[in-house]
């Protein structure tokens, strides 16, 4: 009999956020490509940018997918992708982080003229910092439920029910 463990009930809402976040990555990318059309001297950042938003849309998407499949309780085999999903999406997020750290510096720069592209590509780095913390958060969380799911194993109805059934026996006699 596989062995089964419980999970929390929120893990699903989690993994739905994270799929809603990957989801405005896509849009931000989408307006990253918006501004390479308009911006040819910064092609390398916007670049950087928009490779950025959709390989990170990819890894939040799989992770919030893997973790929405959970159930009370859940497998093993589950638990463990969605751990390995999410400890992924972390390096991604981490790795993001400085990329928009180095993103800012440069857009800072730039900072002195004030141009409607240089504004708007501000407000959409500081979006996608905002939302990278966030998957940040979220896939910690869910990494810290999944590692305390492995302490809890899930006994099946039959055993609990004759465990009951003999500790009343010997509490009789």
């Amino acid at each position: 009999m596989p062995r089964r463990y419980f999970i929390r009930e929120e893990t699903s809402a989690l993994g739905a956020s994270q799929i809603m976040i990957a989801l405005f990555h896509c849009a931000l990318g989408g307006f990253w490509i918006f501004f390479l059309q308009l911006d040819d001297e910064d092609f390398a950042t916007i670049i950087a940018l928009v490779a950025y938003s959709f390989s990170s849309a990819l890894f939040f998407i799989m992770s919030g997918s893997s973790t929405v499949i959970q159930k009370v309780p859940s497998r093993s085999h589950r638990i463990i992708l969605a751990t390995v999903m999410n400890i992924l999406s972390v390096f991604t997020a981490i790795i993001g982080l400085l990329v928009l750290g180095i993103e800012f510096a440069i857009f800072e720069e730039k900072g002195e003229e004030y141009s409607w592209s240089n504004m708007a590509g501000m407000m959409l780095i500081q979006y996608l910092f905002l939302t990278t913390i966030t998957e940040l958060v979220i896939a910690c969380m869910v990494i810290h439920w999944m590692r305390r799911a492995f302490h809890h194993e899930a006994v099946p109805e039959e055993f609990s029910r004759a465990t009951s059934l003999e500790t009343s026996f010997s509490d009789e006699s």
